[in-house]
């Protein structure tokens, strides 16, 4: 991908609680550059805006979370 920094680190996964969870994990566990996207098919209880929950059937929905 040809961007300064979002987007050069992808994560896909098929299925995942929520991307943003996941992507709390990682940063936890390790270090992972700016701009990386976690991406999925398919999302089981995503969090959405203003405790809103996220869910989405598989390939229905852009589920991403990109960490700044």
């Amino acid at each position: 991908m040809n961007t300064l920094f979002i987007g050069q680190n992808t994560i896909r996964l098929k299925s995942v609680d929520s991307t943003n969870s996941y992507a709390s994990e990682i940063l936890r566990q390790n270090a992972v550059p700016d701009g990386t996207v976690v991406s999925t098919e398919e999302q089981t209880i995503g969090r959405g805006q203003r405790g809103n929950s996220w869910e989405s059937e598989p390939n229905s929905n852009l589920a991403l979370s990109l960490i700044l």
